[in-house]
């Protein structure tokens, strides 16, 4: 599995983004809640109420993480709306998150 495309980077990269995998509980549970910390900011900024089904892929260089996840829209019929894929892209550094993109992917 592979986070979302990650597209051009710009200048010189010294640490290439590479695959993170999702097949240990550990990581899995970084990734998630990484992804929910992204969804909490996505939520508050656009008074919206998904919620995270599962981290589907993930990519990551030093401190930051692509993440591509599914999401449900808990108004409404909450757990009968269909799911819908978000992306995040997440950075770390000495254990503070900053969420530096969220949105559904294109």
């Amino acid at each position: 599995m592979q986070g979302f495309d990650v597209g051009d980077i710009p200048g010189y990269v010294f640490v290439p983004v590479r695959p993170f995998v999702l097949y240990c509980r550990e990581s899995l549970e970084r990734i998630e809640g990484y992804a929910k910390f992204a969804l909490d900011d996505y939520n508050k900024r656009n008074n919206t109420t998904y919620q995270i089904v599962k981290a589907l892929k993930a990519n990551v260089d030093v401190r930051t993480y692509y993440i591509t996840f599914q999401v449900k829209d808990m108004a409404g019929s909450g757990s009968g709306s269909p799911t819908l894929n978000f992306q995040a892209k997440v950075e770390t550094f000495q254990g503070q998150e900053t969420v530096l993109f969220v949105a559904p992917e294109p």
